[in-house]
């Protein structure tokens, strides 16, 4: 009989399950951690959260997944933070007998690898994004800055989702143990429907943030009057851009945000995705809106860059409100190449990005890890 393989995940300091629910991800997020189970029934996961009833989500789990959920006690934020440094030492009989230690994100990382030096355990940090590319707080970028540095030394594996990400830690802390796996999508969950297709039609699905650009999207609709654009999300700048879109009289539907399952529905109602991000890590919307067979328009930074091959999987422009009006404008009247482009992203992500893929690399990782039986 094999013997089972236990894996300890941290997640990201102060995020549960019941935010996964909260926001809509639960299942988007779970559907990695049941693929690894599919593929290898004899994983035992772990999932060390920050919600003190979290475990009541564990009948929505497989049976091998155990919730380790937050004690009360620290139920503040402080108390969390607390309870960040205290997790490996609370749950010390849990961690003993982990084979790997593994982070969701850099943000709360230190938790794993304070349970990594306590108990001699492999510790694989895993990060969607480069943390301290991303924070404009010139504090928490210090504090980034000096996890990642850490991580590169300490960890086993330090695993993120993007090329740039890889050659960024490369150049700034040499990170020798750095190695990609790209963010996945349920290509089975997420694929092109037989639904009726709104015409002169595009759609963005993600927060309304600067970052995001979206201002510049509704700006570039002015001279596009037979277009309609969708926004799904939320976020603190939704007041200023129905402001925009009312002054511009363009086209602009905004819908609050929906569970990711219901996505795919969504999605295969448009011709036409958009992400006209001043800045990206490995977008999982991008991916999404590829694997349903969308044209995608995205802009030429770094994450999206390496998703989308201009003109044969997508279309890459740059941030101006000119160059983005002109993509829209080419795949809105020409739908011939909106089609093609469609199929060769929905192809790149069956082979590169879907979540069998993946999971089949992770559990690679993993039994590289164990074999190795060394631990720094």
């Amino acid at each position: 009989m094999n013997k089972k393989l236990k894996i300890g995940l941290i997640f990201t300091f102060n995020v549960s399950l019941k935010t996964w629910k909260e926001k809509g991800l639960f299942s988007r997020e779970i559907r990695l951690y049941e693929e690894l189970l599919n593929q290898n029934p004899n994983l035992e996961l772990y999932l060390f959260t920050y919600g003190e009833h979290d475990r009541e989500y564990e009948q929505e789990l497989p049976a091998n997944i155990t919730v380790v959920p937050m004690p009360r006690i620290f139920n503040c934020y402080f108390g969390k933070i607390l309870y960040s440094v205290l997790m490996p030492l609370i749950h010390r009989n849990l961690f003993k007998d982990l084979d790997i230690i593994k982070t969701n994100q850099m943000i709360g990382a230190w938790t794993a690898m304070i349970a990594s030096w306590l108990f001699k355990k492999p510790l694989i940090v895993r990060t969607g994004y480069t943390w301290s590319l991303f924070e404009k707080n010139k504090i928490k970028k210090i504090i980034a800055d000096l996890l990642e540095s850490i991580s590169c030394k300490k960890a086993d594996v330090y695993l993120v989702a993007s090329r740039e990400d890889k050659m960024y830690l490369l150049r700034k802390h040499k990170c020798e143990v750095c190695k990609i796996l790209p963010n996945y999508v349920d290509t089975n969950r997420f694929r092109p429907l037989s639904v009726s297709k709104q015409r002169l039609s595009a759609v963005f699905v993600g927060r309304f943030v600067s970052q995001k650009n979206l201002d510049v999207l509704i700006q570039s609709l002015e001279k596009l009057p037979s277009v309609c654009l969708s926004l799904y999300g939320h976020g603190e700048l939704l007041g200023y851009l129905e402001q925009l879109a009312r002054a511009l009289r363009v086209c602009v539907h905004f819908f609050a945000p929906v569970p990711n399952e219901e996505i795919p529905l969504i999605l295969n109602k448009y011709q036409i995705f958009v992400l006209p991000s001043l800045y990206e890590g490995m977008p999982k919307a991008l991916l999404e809106a590829m694997s349903c067979g969308l044209a995608c328009i995205a802009t030429n930074v770094p994450g999206n860059r390496e998703v989308i091959d201009h003109m044969k999987t997508g279309l890459l422009v740059d941030v101006s409100l000119d160059s983005i009006r002109g993509a829209i404008f080419i795949l809105v009247f020409n739908p011939k190449l909106a089609k093609k482009l469609g199929r060769t992203a929905r192809n790149k992500l069956m082979k590169d990005y879907s979540l069998q893929v993946i999971a089949k690399q992770e559990l690679c990782l993993y039994h590289a890890i164990t074999n190795r039986g060394v631990h720094k």
